[in-house]
Parts: structure tokens; sequence; C-alpha cells
């Protein structure tokens, strides 16, 4: 199989106008980013699994730092990657680098605030 020719089809992008870049680039953001500057607005995060896990003050800001990242992560790889607008598309490689890097710094950081959580 040759270099860039996925058998998922990866390579293939949708139109410009097509329903994944709103759906993938908008929609999908946006209750990420909600949850995320609800996070950070009120200083406290409620995680619920197994286990109930509060987290207040630097702790819920730092989580929803990293949700919105990748937020805008995904808004600047869906929607800016597959704008008409010319100068959007030449940029999207900056934003969503920018966004990776934010993304990856705040993973490592509640990294971090879960294993100190758990073992202090």
């Amino acid at each position: 199989m040759a270099f860039g020719n996925s058998p998922l089809g990866l390579e293939n992008e949708p139109d410009n106008g097509g329903w994944e870049r709103w759906a993938y680039g908008v929609i999908a953001p946006l209750p990420i980013a909600g949850l995320a500057l609800l996070w950070m607005i009120s200083r406290r995060a409620d995680l619920h699994d197994k286990v109930k896990t509060v987290l207040h003050g630097t702790d819920a800001v730092a989580l929803g730092l990293t949700a919105l990242f990748l937020a805008f992560a995904l808004h600047f790889y869906f929607f800016w990657r597959l704008s008409e607008n010319p100068k959007l598309r030449q940029c999207y490689f900056v934003g969503t680098a920018l966004s990776a890097l934010g993304l990856i710094i705040g993973m490592l950081y509640m990294i971090w605030c879960f294993l100190r959580l758990f073992i202090l």
C-alpha cells in the first residue's frame, strides 16, 4: 500500500460546504466549550464515574482550560481547514498546533492533579 492511501479514506477531505465542517468544527466544540467555561467560572468540576470526584479552585480551572483547548483544536482543524477562505485554510495548522500544545500541557497537569488527589 502506497503512502497516503488509507483504507479508511482519511486522505479524502469532505467538500467545503459539507455538514462535516459545521458538525465537527462548530456543533461538537460548543458543548465542550460550554462545560469548560462552567468549570472555569464556578471553579468547581464534578466528575461522575464509579466514584464521584470533585475538583475545586485551580484544579477545576485547569480542567476547564484543557477542555477549552480541546474545543479550540476541533474548531481549528475541522472548521478552518475546510473553510472557503484561503487565509483561514493557510492558518489552520498554527491554530491546531497551538491548541494541541495547550491540550497536552493541560492533560499533563490534570494527570498530576488526579495523581495528587488519589495519592495524598
